[in-house]
C-alpha cells in the first residue's frame, strides 16, 4: 500500500513502513486535481456532478498507475533505494480534506464528517 501526500508519502509492505522521499509532480498534481474535482461534484447542482466524478476517477486511476508501475524510491536510514510494490494500491491524503483512493478513484472521507450526506 502506498500513501501519498503533496510532500512525499509512505509504503506499507511486508509488515514494514518505508518513507517515500519524493514522487514526481505530474501524478501528485493529478491526484490533487482528482480530489478537488470529486469534492466539487458533491456540491454541484447543475447536473455536471457525474461527469466531474467520472473525470476525477479517470485522473486518479491514471496517476496511480503511473506511480505504481515503476515502483517508488524509499528512504532507509541515510540511503535510498527503488522498491517494486507487491501491493498495487494507493491512497492520496489531501490536506484540503479527505483521503482519495487513487486505485479505485473514490474518496474516503477522513476524518469522518458528520451532517447531511456524511456518514460518521
Amino acid at each position: 500500500m502506498v500513501i501519498l501526500h503533496l510532500n512525499g508519502g509512505f509504503v506499507i509492505q511486508e509488515g514494514h513502513v518505508y518513507r517515500i522521499q519524493h514522487i514526481p509532480d505530474p501524478p501528485i498534481q493529478q491526484l490533487k486535481t482528482a480530489s478537488e474535482l470529486w469534492r466539487a461534484a458533491q456540491h454541484d447542482s447543475s447536473g455536471l456532478g457525474n461527469k466531474e466524478s467520472e473525470l476525477a476517477a479517470t485522473l486518479a486511476t491514471s496517476a496511480s498507475e503511473a506511480v505504481l508501475a515503476g515502483g517508488v524510491v524509499i528512504v532507509e536510514g541515510h540511503s535510498e533505494r527503488k522498491m517494486q510494490l507487491a501491493d498495487k494500491s494507493l491512497a492520496f491524503f489531501d490536506e484540503d480534506g479527505g483521503v482519495f483512493c487513487g486505485t479505485t478513484g473514490k474518496p474516503i472521507p477522513f476524518p469522518p464528517r458528520r451532517g447531511p450526506g456524511f456518514a460518521g
